[in-house]
């Protein structure tokens, strides 16, 4: 076969996929209208996640996945924002922090972004419906109070919720800095079937670590990492756990750690969590 000719093959796939993606595209205005009868959220990052999860699952061949993931991830950016307005908050101290790199992978490059130097910042935006999504450092500067502390009372769906963990596909080369961040959103964290629960609580005076697990393991609940510790005034202690699986905070297992007569812990909410993003492996 001549070069011409694979030309012309290539140039009636191109119209195939463009075609596709303005099929798509209708789908996605007649999916934004529904949305908009029931009050429904625009941004839904348990069924991409899903979708995502299915695609490399299926995908085939010599064409690299994690350009496969990009290009599906700039995509839903873009089918969001056809279905309204969204933005996406994101701390920002400084130029180069990488935050901004992992908000526009994960949301398209076309999404628009309001910087935030703190991270109460992005947490007032999000609150107060200015943008959709925060994105907000996994590690916290020890100088700062912890941000989940003002989560530890909520238990409402529509309280700010952690949604996600970015990047969901690692981070792309000389972009982020090798750096992570969790999404929040005033959504409840909904299951995908392969996800870590992030827990908030507080101690009733001084508790060590190997108790605190303690607590948990008794419970059967996997402590995968302790996030954060911050050491209260009245010498007791706030944590933020991560955990294996999915976690509501009716959860039975919770409960039974609240309602112990002689628990350690005077305050437990599950504060979100996220789907488990794909790791290397699952990308080669």
């Amino acid at each position: 076969m001549e070069l011409d000719d694979l030309r012309t093959q290539i140039d009636k796939v191109d119209n195939q996929l463009h075609d596709l993606l303005m099929e798509r595209a209708e789908i996605v205005l007649e999916i934004g209208k529904y949305k908009a009868k029931s009050t429904q959220p625009i941004f839904h990052p348990a069924r991409q996640m899903k979708i995502l999860r299915r695609l490399i699952a299926r995908h085939q061949g010599s064409f690299p996945k994690e350009v496969l993931l990009r290009l599906w991830t700039e995509m839903m950016g873009a089918f969001i924002r056809m279905q309204g307005d969204f933005k996406v908050a994101v701390y920002m101290p400084e130029r180069g922090s990488g935050y901004i790199e992992i908000a526009r992978d994960s949301f398209g490059a076309y999404t628009p972004i309001v910087d935030c130097g703190i991270v109460g910042e992005v947490i007032d935006s999000v609150k107060s419906n200015q943008s959709s999504v925060g994105i907000i450092p996994v590690s916290r500067n020890e100088n700062e109070a912890p941000w989940w502390l003002g989560l530890l009372s909520s238990r409402k769906d529509t309280d700010l919720r952690v949604i996600a963990r970015l990047p969901v596909g690692g981070a792309g080369e000389g972009r982020g800095e090798g750096k992570e961040a969790y999404a929040l959103a005033k959504m409840p964290y909904e299951e995908t079937g392969k996800d870590n629960s992030l827990l908030a609580l507080e101690t009733k005076g001084s508790v060590s670590i190997s108790a605190l697990k303690a607590i948990f393991d008794e419970a059967d609940i996997k402590v995968k990492n302790i996030v954060d510790k911050y050491d209260m005034p009245d010498e007791s202690h706030a944590f933020l756990l991560e955990v294996s699986g999915y976690m509501g905070n009716e959860d039975a297992r919770l409960e039974k750690i609240r309602k112990k007569k002689d628990s350690k812990i005077s305050l437990l909410t599950v504060i979100g969590g996220y789907a488990v993003p794909f790791s290397a492996k699952e990308l080669k």
